[in-house]
């Protein structure tokens, strides 16, 4: 399912302005995968108003509503979508810590069921109070894992194996922003499970440069990265349009 153009375009400038992606400086940020990556991406406060952004003029309280709302309708409608390629989705499972407050948003959005991961505490033991996954659920249940951001496919894999210990059956992955660094082949070739994004690196970098927000000098450092990373035979597929 394909996001509107104008929405798109509205999408990745929010995200840019309200602070959710950005560049850094040499050498990089780390990621979880342990690559340096010249660029971040973290929706973690994108639920909250960040009212100083008001206050300097650089994001109103009203565009920020606007953004949460654009990020939430238009993933749970990705969501229905992506459930309709497969047998039905019982539940939405939220991977910790990341996806689970806006996918609690997207799924109430959607009409999904929704399940979380829980956070590990070492100094807890596993209790019938407390489960790896959070929520009410039957063996053999099907479910649609979330995440916010897909790199590598690691912590989605991570996901997919507490969903199956779990007794539930995975049945396809969503996430609001894939960096198109090999996770959708992993989900798609190694699980077999359908894997759609709100957005791709590749379609906000593009919407970034036509609103000036970005130069060709961050399109040429995104290139340089992703030759590096091809180079270490990893397949990505962005695509710069400096």
């Amino acid at each position: 399912m394909h996001i509107p153009e104008e929405d798109h375009e509205r999408l990745a400038v929010g995200l840019w302005d309200r602070g959710i992606i950005g560049f850094v400086d040499e050498p990089g940020v780390t990621l979880n995968s342990g690559r340096l990556s010249p660029y971040y991406y973290n929706d973690r406060h994108i639920l909250s108003i960040n009212y100083r952004l008001d206050a300097e003029g650089v994001m109103s309280t009203v565009d920020q509503e606007k953004l949460r709302d654009l990020v939430i309708g238009r993933s749970a409608a990705k969501v229905l979508s992506l459930s309709q390629t497969v047998p039905g989705s019982d539940h939405m499972l939220g991977k910790a810590q990341a996806e689970t407050g806006i996918g609690a948003a997207i799924a109430m959005r959607s009409g999904l069921s929704f399940l979380w991961e829980r956070v590990t505490e070492p100094d807890k033991e596993t209790s019938t109070i407390h489960q790896p996954i959070e929520g009410d659920f039957e063996p053999g249940e099907t479910v649609l894992l979330a995440e916010n951001c897909v790199t590598t496919g690691g912590e989605v894999t991570k996901g997919i194996k507490l969903a199956v210990k779990a007794g539930l059956q995975p049945v396809a992955v969503f996430a609001q922003f894939d960096r198109q660094e090999g996770g959708r082949g992993k989900i798609e070739d190694e699980y077999g499970l359908p894997f759609d994004s709100l957005t791709t690196l590749s379609s906000v970098t593009k919407y970034l440069l036509d609103n000036r927000r970005i130069g060709n000098s961050h399109v040429e450092r995104l290139a340089r990265y992703h030759e590096q990373l091809q180079a270490q035979g990893i397949e990505t597929d962005f695509v710069a349009e400096a």
